[in-house]
């Protein structure tokens, strides 16, 4: 399916060019009393690891967004470059979404969303009794404090974009990244707000084609369910990811996670975002049974 997808088609009308249709994920799961680990391996399309979502650039005057996943027109044009981040993620059900484990990711897809062939469109979100006008008023415009325009009437006058953090120099050696810097594994990704940022100084003596990494990323901010996933380390070496994973089988947070427990069957599905692509060019399992300690498709072995 994936093979026939990339070379388009009715299903894909603007391929892009040299995806690979399909790539191979090996899974290894695990549990003791208290955690579920997963063991996660793949073959990836690019000979670089894909590190971070995008950058700001500094073009002699101002900040602006640089580079994109490889379906922006600007990116396949050429004149930004592939920036996206590399994902894997995992979709679980314990049995209470109907059709997930027949369906498992598709289920959650629909021809409605963005980048997708019925994308919805703006003024018919705008007039969407819940997510546009008098509801959440979803748009391209969405909230914005008065300080962030230079008119506070006026939605359209951005203020510009001005960054809060840059590198700590005296920590990885330079305040920003140049272009020969994207994928060099020696240069960091992110700015770890905890480790190698310091306050944006706008007398730095910035220079066109200083980079920085257009988010922060905080360790110390991550709380409550958004923390569960508490221990992940990837590795990227000769174009292969080896990805460890840890998560609590409970992690007390019922409202937005499934607990699971030793004995346990669900399914599960997974996803691949690989060689900087996202939405409809991203890669995703049928679903699967995992067994904790139990028989099925991926069975979690228990450890001493």
């Amino acid at each position: 399916m994936g093979n026939k997808l990339v070379k388009g088609g009715p299903l894909e009308p603007a391929p892009i060019a040299g995806k690979n249709g399909v790539l191979d994920l090996a899974v290894q799961a695990a549990h003791d009393a208290e955690y579920l680990y997963f063991r996660f391996q793949l073959k990836t399309n690019m000979a670089r690891e894909g590190r971070m979502h995008d950058y700001i650039r500094f073009d002699g005057k101002e900040w602006k967004f640089w580079g994109g996943h490889r379906a922006k027109e600007s990116v396949r044009a050429g004149k930004e470059p592939p920036l996206y981040e590399d994902r894997l993620s995992i979709m679980l059900d314990d049995g209470k979404v109907p059709l997930y484990a027949r369906q498992g990711c598709w289920l959650t897809c629909h021809n409605g969303m963005r980048n997708m062939p019925g994308e919805a469109k703006k003024d018919e979100v705008e007039k969407h009794p819940y997510l546009g006008k008098g509801g959440l008023d979803k748009d391209e415009v969405l909230k914005y404090l008065p300080a962030s325009r230079a008119d506070a009437k006026s939605w359209d006058k951005p203020k510009t974009m001005t960054p809060k953090f840059m590198f700590d120099a005296k920590k990885v050696g330079a305040k920003a990244l140049r272009d020969e810097d994207i994928g060099n594994p020696a240069k960091p990704a992110a700015l770890l707000r905890e480790e190698n940022t310091a306050p944006y100084d706008p007398n730095a003596g910035w220079k066109e084609g200083d980079m920085l990494p257009g988010r922060l990323v905080s360790r110390a901010d991550a709380k409550g369910s958004a923390a569960d996933n508490d221990a992940t380390k990837g590795a990227w070496k000769d174009g292969v990811y080896t990805l460890g994973w840890r998560r609590k089988l409970d992690t007390g947070n019922p409202a937005d996670d499934k607990i699971m427990k030793a004995g346990g069957a669900y399914t599960v599905s997974f996803a691949v975002h690989d060689d900087n692509t996202t939405t409809r060019f991203h890669h995703v399992s049928f679903p699967l049974s995992l067994g904790i300690g139990t028989k099925a498709d991926i069975q979690a072995m228990k450890l001493n």
